[in-house]
């Protein structure tokens, strides 16, 4: 993998930014087991972006390499499509609440370039927060409740789905809402009911959010 690539990944798993990943049919085997990613909490490039600010008061100051090191690893437990009121299959919910947590992303399973690809994109619809947390937008109680969509004007895909959060199993037998992940803000619903990833469509994402 080139460094360019492998730094597009690196940006998903621990920045979430969207950056769109190139997409391979390699099936094999490859490098890509023994990849090691690079270090990016560089304290001299940190200082280099800082703009000054109008009052010194209170310079920014970002947190040590070490400090940066030392924070756990944020586990991305396995997620699943949320559907609206009257389009979700027949007992899926009850489902849900029968199953164990899962994490779905390790490193140790990234074998070929299309596992990488894979994991940038679990990244990319990974959560930060879930209903429960103060700064959660979406509540569960939001997306089993067909008046929220009406009220709102959720976009749907073909197939029913509101693709903007996704419910996540991190206790057996409660399932949440997964909220701010990249996804969140950078996906789009098309005339067509097609999904894409749009970075300029934020705005519009937040507005029937927060309605």
């Amino acid at each position: 993998m080139t460094t360019q690539r492998l730094t597009a990944v690196t940006l998903f798993l621990l920045t979430g930014i969207c950056v769109p990943l190139a997409v391979s049919r390699a099936q094999k085997p490859d490098p890509a087991s023994s990849r090691v990613v690079p270090s990016t909490w560089d304290e001299e490039a940190l200082r280099s972006v800082a703009l000054p600010l109008a009052s010194t008061g209170a310079p920014p100051e970002h947190i040590s390499r070490d400090y940066y090191y030392r924070m756990p690893v944020r586990p991305i437990y396995k997620s699943y499509p949320i559907y609206a009121p009257g389009r979700e299959p027949a007992g899926y919910f009850d489902h849900l609440t029968q199953l164990e947590p899962a994490i779905a992303f390790d490193p140790a399973t990234l074998k070929t370039e299309a596992d990488w690809t894979a994991a940038g994109e679990l990244a990319f619809d990974a959560p930060i927060a879930y209903d429960a947390d103060p700064i959660a937008l979406v509540k569960l109680s939001a997306v089993r409740n067909s008046t929220w969509y009406r009220r709102v004007g959720v976009p749907l895909t073909n197939d029913g789905v509101m693709p903007y959060a996704r419910y996540v199993i991190r206790t057996k037998g409660t399932v949440e809402v997964g909220n701010l992940a990249c996804g969140m803000c950078h996906t789009r619903v098309m005339a067509d009911g097609s999904v894409i990833c749009a970075t300029g469509h934020i705005l519009d994402t937040l507005a029937w959010i927060l309605a």
